[in-house]
């Protein structure tokens, strides 16, 4: 799992914006709170990688471009998202 801070190939920053951060944070925490709410037949859950310094959607679907879709940031300090989640 990993949320794209893009709308597919719309975009392209220098530099996350903060409100596209919020947003990504609040997809996380509604995805596991759905997680939560199906414990009972969902096992685990799987992130394509931990921080955004390795991630497969650089240059993915627009050649060139940086994304942050991971829970810890480039340095590997956690993000809002990583804290969202950790509510649950």
């Amino acid at each position: 799992m990993d949320v794209s801070i893009y709308d597919y190939d719309v975009g392209r920053y220098q530099n996350p914006p903060a409100a596209l951060i919020e947003r990504q944070a609040q997809v996380y925490a509604d995805y596991f709170k759905m997680f939560r709410d199906y414990r009972d037949i969902i096992e685990a859950v799987t992130l394509w990688a931990v921080a955004d310094d390795a991630t497969w959607l650089d240059n993915y679907p627009v050649k060139g471009r940086k994304d942050w879709p991971m829970l810890f940031d480039m340095d590997h300090k956690p993000k809002e998202a990583f804290y969202r989640i950790m509510d649950f």
